[in-house]
């Protein structure tokens, strides 16, 4: 190459050159053209897109696209200079290893130091997968830039939003919930005509009101919770909630409180409740919780469903029972959400306007302790404790029928052995005990277990979801866990995935017999009586490491088992767990 030439190559910008000299390869005539308006595709960005610089002082900062010119783009920053250093005399360049912190400033003072119009950024110096914090989002907000206030942000990291949340529309003030989530919008369903709607994250406020109880998920304040004393604007104040440790050790606490962002909290429910006062005053000492026996559905967590009620979708905890000319049956529950004007309040509801809060089932259906006088029993075979030993209390197997015989006035209705029995006599009809229809993966030995099953109800259309089996409030409740949260499904949506005797080698459950919570792996199947069974091996499950061999073989129907769970990493340990028994089984058919 001519060294005229080169040398003028290496004074042009543009020019990648190294050590060695310029790195040049040889185009085809037909490319000199392109040449002249070539450029980097990755370099192409819209105008109004927020990005996150990549190289220069302001690496790993959001700007927004101001405007895209021919040698890259013009972004908006929150500027990170800082002003000279009048004191030092030294000419030596020190090169400076902490970033300034990034501040708004005096556009005329900074013009006046440094002489510099809007920052330029070289091409390919941004990307488009953003990452704002909360921290330099209220600073682009508190700049009053028109562009700025004109545009759409994305979502700062501190902010959790889920699918199914409900929100408020700060420009509209209406509530609507989330049905999906964008990188600078979410839509929203709202209630009413309107339909679902595009909304950016700027409008976009957790519904929270006084007394909800809450839980911090970001920042330094992240895990604590509390009630809502006060909600102003963006702004909960929160009056922090107290381990029953603590509260032992400290009886002369004080009540702390704290203020956050109502975008960094969710909504959750309570584990600690205020102690009931004493029954009356000849039992001073008693509380109702030392009768748990004689007042059906005592500690239960229950949900208000009566249509209009002013606390209708709220929790509560029943204490005590009474009769009532509706239903038979009428709840007197304390409420579990935090309201500073009348803390832990008590109310009384019918029996026909609560569900229980884990499985939305009647209350008769989670625990057949009494019956409402209008209960219309099925006529099924009773469900089978499960529990055969243990210290947790089994669940009753008989009914108690609501009479005349109970008083009214009576806060304790004692459980009479002439109404106790396997049927009860009512007119000229014989009932059987009553039962319902229990789904097979609500048994308390399967508790803890992960299942494979179909979904076909609420957000779900036959989808195919990981389900664990949780003890809400004492029962069994299917539960399905969404990123951080989780969420009861109701048993009616679920429909197991039963394994394929002829190939499914993974990790199965007993879910139905006296094996029932067994965990399982194939071994192989045969025919009996021209019915398919499958020959399992029952293995014990150990975390971090292989499963064992228990040496116990089972032979079931494949509807007597569940596919289970199992992590990749699970399965790469139980590769070979399975190999001799399946050779032994290949050795033993074939002869």
């Amino acid at each position: 190459m001519n060294e005229h030439i080169n040398r003028l190559l290496k004074l042009t910008p543009g020019i990648v050159s190294r050590r060695t000299g310029i790195i040049w390869e040889q185009i085809d005539f037909e490319d000199w053209t392109k040449m002249l308006t070539m450029h980097d595709i990755e370099a192409n960005v819209d105008v109004g897109r927020w990005v996150r610089v990549r190289k220069g002082t302001y690496k790993g900062d959001v700007g927004y696209v101001l405007a895209s010119e021919s040698w890259g783009v013009r972004l908006l920053l929150v500027p990170r200079l800082s002003p000279p250093n009048l004191a030092s005399s030294s000419l030596k360049r020190k090169r400076s290893t902490v970033a300034p912190e990034p501040a708004l400033f005096d556009f005329n003072t900074i013009e006046h130091i440094y002489g510099t119009p809007a920052v330029k950024q070289n091409d390919g110096t941004h990307r488009f997968r953003v990452f704002m914090p909360t921290f330099t989002f209220f600073l682009f907000q508190q700049s009053h830039h028109p562009t700025i206030l004109a545009a759409r942000f994305p979502c700062p990291v501190e902010w959790s939003f889920d699918e199914g949340d409900q929100v408020l529309n700060s420009s509209s003030s209406k509530l609507g919930v989330i049905i999906s989530i964008g990188a600078e919008t979410a839509e929203v369903d709202l209630a009413g005509d309107e339909g679902i709607i595009s909304v950016p994250w700027t409008e976009l406020r957790k519904h929270i009101v006084v007394g909800d109880f809450v839980e911090v998920l970001s920042g330094p304040l992240r895990e604590l919770t509390g009630w809502v004393e006060r909600v102003d604007d963006e702004i909960v104040h929160v009056v922090q909630h107290l381990s029953s440790e603590t509260l032992e050790e400290n009886q002369h606490y004080r009540i702390k409180k704290f203020e956050i962002h109502i975008n960094w909290l969710k909504v959750t429910s309570t584990e600690v409740l205020h102690a009931p006062p004493p029954v009356g005053p000849g039992d001073a000492g008693l509380s109702y919780l030392a009768q748990p026996d004689q007042i059906p559905w005592l500690g239960q967590t229950i949900l208000i469903t009566k249509v209009k009620h002013p606390f209708k979708g709220r929790e509560a905890v029943v204490k005590d029972v009474l009769c009532s000319p509706d239903s038979g049956l009428r709840i007197v529950a304390q409420l579990s959400h935090w309201d500073p004007t009348i803390p832990f309040q008590t109310i009384i509801l019918d029996y026909n306007d609560v569900v229980e809060a884990a499985s939305h089932s009647k209350l008769h259906d989670v625990r057949g302790r009494f019956l409402p006088r209008h209960h219309q029993p099925h006529l099924l075979t009773p469900l089978q404790n499960p529990i055969s030993s243990g210290d947790m209390t089994p669940m009753p197997d008989s009914v108690i029928s609501s009479t005349p015989a109970w008083d009214p006035s009576s806060r304790s209705p004692i459980a009479t052995p002439d109404l106790v029995g396997p049927n009860i006599q009512l007119g000229q009809q014989l009932v059987t005990q009553p039962s319902r229809v229990v789904h097979p993966l609500l048994d308390l030995r399967l508790v803890g277990k992960q299942f494979r099953v179909i979904a076909n109800g609420g957000n779900f259309k036959e989808k195919e979801i990981v389900v664990v089996i949780a003890l809400i409030s004492g029962q069994p409740s299917i539960r399905f866990n969404r990123y951080k949260t989780s969420e009861t499904v109701l048993p009616e949506w679920v429909s197991l995935k039963h394994p394929n005797p002829k190939r499914d080698n993974g990790l199965l459950v007993v879910v139905q017999g006296e094996h029932c919570g067994k965990h399982v792996r194939r071994i192989h199947h045969r025919y009996q009586d021209e019915q398919l069974k499958m020959v399992v091996a029952v293995v014990n499950r150990m975390e971090g490491t292989a499963d064992r061999h228990t040496g116990e073989k089972l032979e079931l129907d494949a509807n007597q088992l569940c596919v289970s769970f199992e992590t990749t990493d699970e399965k790469k340990q139980n590769d070979t767990l399975m190999t001799a028994l399946h050779e032994e089984a290949r050795k033993t058919r074939a002869k």
